[in-house]
């Protein structure tokens, strides 16, 4: 009997080595998205034709759309299988909230930023985000009606945390990498991260009162030390420090340091990041996006090595254990960090959605139009 479904843009053989391998790889517990499929598929196609590759001159352009193809074609082949997803819905934020917001954050800015004649310079944002091994997202392929998913690869223990520093100039600061772990030992091997970043551990991988202290003291107050020397301003020349509300860098002793250092905070608005916080708005997304490219031409080529090694589809087995992931996503977070230091206008852009830029450029009402809804 012939397949229904529409014909896809690969060939039939290596179509159904790509839903082999898929199903291979899923019966071993390894996540199947969209990135997975179009590694796995990217890999068998440089292992036999790569000339098919749109990259090479051939037709054949892998993406989003086209892995969905490829799970319908999977269904209708019999397999019954589906997606698996995990989402976390934001909670709808009223307009009139969200613009009384906005005026009352911008205000602070304005006030501060006038009031100690602060640079845009030194002007810094900083955020922690979740920095993945294995850069999937939170769905996975899956039986229908399955109570439980195993997914190898994913979890808390599969990631780091990295907290980004920005300037509203574009300058990307060192990273701090949080790793999880109790001795060094849990740092990536043969991986050389410069001089400037804090490279450090906690027995959960999340920031704290200590590793706050320990960012600003490595990575922050040198580099706004180095820039009031560079603009030729005095030591003690305010800046100012923008940054979210969380129990670890909102203590006493954090606002102690952050004082003796000449520096003045403003908090993001709670539970608003994504309106109000810059490397929300844009460079998290950048670097995820990165890690994602990366791990999929990773899954890619391992795939390829496997079959060029003459491993039949059903025994393919991409490792994805820490000891194998950890030194190679190192790679990719040094190469994250060339990125994003030359991604100056994607840096300002976040500054600009959050309002910050208009808050230091154009001059706010002085009463608060707000003030009667109270």
């Amino acid at each position: 009997m012939k397949d229904r479904g529409r014909p896809t843009l690969l060939p039939e053989t290596l179509m159904k080595k790509t839903i082999d391998t898929i199903t291979a790889l899923r019966l071993k517990g390894a996540p199947v998205t969209s990135s997975v499929i179009n590694a796995v598929a990217k890999g068998i196609v440089q292992a036999n034709d790569r000339s098919l590759l749109v990259e090479n001159g051939g037709h054949l352009t892998l993406s989003n759309d086209w892995a969905r193809k490829v799970l319908y074609r999977m269904d209708i082949l019999g397999r019954k299988m589906t997606r698996r997803i995990a989402t976390t819905a934001r909670i709808p934020v009223a307009p009139a909230l969200i613009a009384e917001t906005k005026f009352d954050f911008q205000r602070k800015i304005r006030q501060l930023q006038s009031l100690h004649s602060i640079p845009n310079d030194l002007i810094i944002n900083f955020d922690q985000t979740p920095l993945p091994y294995v850069v999937t997202g939170n769905s996975t392929l899956h039986e229908k009606g399955a109570q439980s998913v195993p997914l190898q690869g994913k979890g808390k223990k599969k990631q780091i945390t990295g907290t980004f520093a920005v300037s509203m100039t574009g300058d990307f600061l060192p990273m701090q990498l949080i790793y999880e772990g109790k001795t060094p030992r849990c740092l990536p091997r043969d991986v050389e991260f410069p001089m400037e970043f804090d490279v450090t551990f906690t027995p959960n991988h999340w920031s704290n009162e200590e590793k706050c202290i320990q960012l600003l003291n490595k990575v922050i107050f040198p580099y706004l030390k180095k820039k009031k020397h560079d603009l030729d301003l005095p030591e003690d020349q305010k800046s100012l420090l923008i940054y979210d509300v969380f129990t670890g860098q909102t203590t006493e002793n954090v606002k102690e340091c952050i004082e003796r250092n000449d520096c003045v905070i403003v908090y993001v608005p709670n539970n608003m990041t994504h309106y109000f916080q810059p490397l929300d708005i844009t460079v998290n997304a950048v670097a995820k996006n990165f890690l994602k490219n990366k791990f999929e031409l990773w899954y890619a080529n391992e795939v390829k090595k496997q079959l060029d090694e003459g491993i039949e589809v059903f025994a393919i087995d991409i490792p994805l254990k820490l000891s194998v992931l950890k030194p190679i996503h190192g790679r990719w977070l040094l190469g994250l960090y060339d990125h994003l230091r030359n991604s100056k206008e994607i840096i300002m852009s976040g500054f600009e959605s959050a309002g910050i830029t208009e808050a230091v450029t154009q001059e706010l009402p002085d009463e608060d139009p707000f003030a009667d809804l109270d």
